[in-house]
């Protein structure tokens, strides 16, 4: 919105809508740094420990295939599940300074 005003745009996390190339992953944390998770097309990998509205665990659904996100494929595609893990990792590593403590997994 601030380009199309013709406003200066402070650096930040997100793409114009004016175009451009689109993410290729969401990434999204609780405030109550409870739970994370990653979205691509395919994809969608979260955990929580915590958060009295989620239960605890990780969750990996295939959003193509179950898009009401019934099936929870974190064990039976756990090296799908490792590889959003990782993805989320690098994001926490890049984004927070909280890798490592004993609310981020």
């Amino acid at each position: 919105m601030l380009e199309i005003l013709a406003l200066k745009v402070p650096s930040m996390d997100g793409v114009s809508l004016l175009g451009g190339k689109p993410r290729a992953a969401i990434f999204a944390e609780h405030s109550n740094q409870t739970g994370a998770m990653v979205r691509d097309r395919d994809f969608l990998y979260s955990w929580s420990k915590g958060n009295p509205f989620i239960a605890d665990g990780e969750f990996l659904f295939d959003v193509r295939r179950d898009p009401q996100q019934r099936t929870n494929l974190a064990i039976s595609r756990s090296e799908v599940s490792a590889a959003y893990a990782a993805k989320l990792d690098a994001w926490a590593n890049g984004h927070r300074s909280r890798r490592g403590t004993e609310q981020w997994k």
